[in-house]
């Protein structure tokens, strides 16, 4: 029998009040799980599963396990929280990727960051030997392992993959043997180490590098610290948002870069080896190239080797005036580069007692690592050049500025006829060249009357039959107009028109 009455009312009343609480927990404990998942750190003993993540205070970055289109591997990494697509920023397992969903990312005794993978581990951050760490991920994108006094035992930053974030470095550190270096991933769906890495020399710490292998692919020009750019980067000044600087002391030297409000930027070294510094559009959901480099084939360094010239509009190299492909190179199975056909008179006196002599080259854009200095004129600069056998050429500008070129020329890019800003610059060569460039003229005359004749003479016993045919009906007047016509084409063809 069932209870009726007030005594049902009051059972009734207990029994929805205890499913309340019961829906009220539930609610709770998933709130609960949801906050706790969106945490910015790990502590220690804390599994983070590949259905967790965590993401930085201010929802910028988030950290987790992800995966790749038509891949099944999983992949430790970093990502703007509010971006889509997924956008990487950092990957810690890039070369060793996880295969199944049972790995976790922890915090080990050692308080090390460790990938486990059943009996397969994966060590994030290097040994800490400190109890009670913990990672924080931060607004900026670094995930930072820390101990209690919150010193920083570990950082992402330290190990840059193929994104340079605002506040991270690429350089090296004199004392430890730190290189602070981008490489990109080998495809778009494979984050393994590619091919192309854009780091700092130390032999030359002004500038940085994009290599392939050993191979430079694109510099950057040295730094113009009144300026505070490389010099084949003007793009670098015509911004309001970047700060960029390098950094140098005894111990470290770096270049890096923030930002004066709160843009998302990066500067991605794509899996074709082009470097791309963009912005984030929020309105328009979408990144903004600010610069790329290597713009084009031309930008790219030494890409058709010493002593001859690119043009972006066609696609083969050609060797300067005086100079002729290396036969060094040819050897080697390496494409273009050039040497030069006759030696200078300052090389060997017993060539030619003529003295060398300088080649105008017009509308061009300057070959890499000039040395400018000031002169009070033209010709002082030429004989600047002329009296330093190890100077391969020079330029004079109405400023006043004098630069020199020794050793190989590399890069000289000859602008395409109708572009506007070219320069112009003195290439240094035997005497004799411009002997056989005169001789190379006359031979070219020759050879331009000798077809010339080849093809009117023909034509003129043709027309002499027309006209003694037209003659005999009185009619002169067009033969000859077609006549002087056939030979003022020829003469525009091979010379000056009359």
């Amino acid at each position: 029998m069932h209870p009726t009455g007030p005594e049902a009312i009051m059972s009734s009343r207990k029994v929805s009040s205890s499913i309340c609480c019961l829906i009220f927990s539930f609610f709770c404990m998933q709130f609960s799980i949801v906050v706790d998942a969106a945490s910015d750190n790990i502590s220690q003993g804390q599994n983070i599963t590949h259905l967790e993540s965590i993401v930085s205070a201010g929802k910028i970055f988030e950290l987790g396990f992800f995966t790749l289109r038509n891949s099944t591997n999983y992949y430790l990494g970093i990502w703007y929280h509010k971006i889509s697509p997924q956008t990487v920023v950092w990957i810690a397992n890039r070369d060793q990727p996880v295969k199944s969903t049972s790995a976790v990312l922890t915090i080990n005794n050692e308080g090390n960051l460790m990938i486990m993978d059943g009996r397969i581990t994966y060590r994030v951050s290097e040994n800490s030997l400190s109890q009670n760490t913990s990672a924080i991920l931060l607004d900026s994108g670094n995930l930072v392992v820390r101990n209690e006094n919150l010193d920083i035992l570990w950082q992402s930053f330290d190990y840059p993959s193929n994104t340079f974030l605002p506040g991270m470095k690429i350089g090296y550190n004199r004392k430890t043997g730190k290189v602070w270096s981008l490489t990109s991933w080998k495809t778009a769906e494979d984050p393994s180490l590619g091919t192309a890495e854009l780091k700092m020399d130390p032999k030359q710490p002004n500038e940085y590098f994009l290599m392939s292998g050993s191979q430079i692919i694109w510099r950057s020009g040295v730094w113009l610290w009144d300026e505070s750019r490389f010099t084949l980067l003007p793009e670098m000044t015509v911004n309001y948002i970047y700060n960029f600087s390098l950094y140098r002391d005894e111990n470290e030297t770096y270049f890096t870069y923030s930002v004066t409000d709160s843009t998302i930027s990066r500067l991605l070294l794509d899996t074709s080896g082009q470097v791309q510094q963009s912005s984030w559009l929020e309105g328009r959901q979408s990144w903004f190239l600010f610069w790329a480099q290597p713009r084009e084939r031309c930008d790219s360094y030494a890409y058709c080797g010493p002593f001859s010239s690119c043009r972006n509009d066609i696609t083969d190299c050609r060797c300067l005036l005086g100079f002729r492909p290396s036969e060094i190179l040819k050897r080697l199975n390496q494409s273009g580069g050039c040497a030069r056909r006759i030696p200078l008179q300052c090389e060997d006196s017993s060539v030619n007692g003529d003295e060398d002599r300088f080649l105008e080259m017009n509308n061009v854009e300057f070959p890499y690592n000039t040395k400018e200095s000031k002169v009070l004129a033209a010709e002082e600069c030429k004989f600047a050049c002329f009296n330093d056998c190890a100077c391969t050429a020079y330029a004079y500008n109405v400023t006043a500025v004098c630069s020199l070129w020794y050793g190989e020329l590399l890069n000289l890019i000859q602008r395409s006829e109708g572009d506007i800003g070219g320069k112009t610059i003195y290439i240094k060569l035997a005497a004799s060249e411009f002997q056989n460039r005169g001789g190379q003229k006359k031979l070219t005359w020759v050879i331009a009357l000798v077809v010339a004749l080849s093809v009117l003479l023909p034509a003129a016993y043709i027309i002499y039959r027309w006209r003694r045919k037209l003659k005999e009906k009185g009619n002169l007047l067009v033969p000859i107009s077609l006549f002087v016509g056939a030979v003022s084409m020829y003469v525009c063809a091979y010379g000056k028109c009359i």
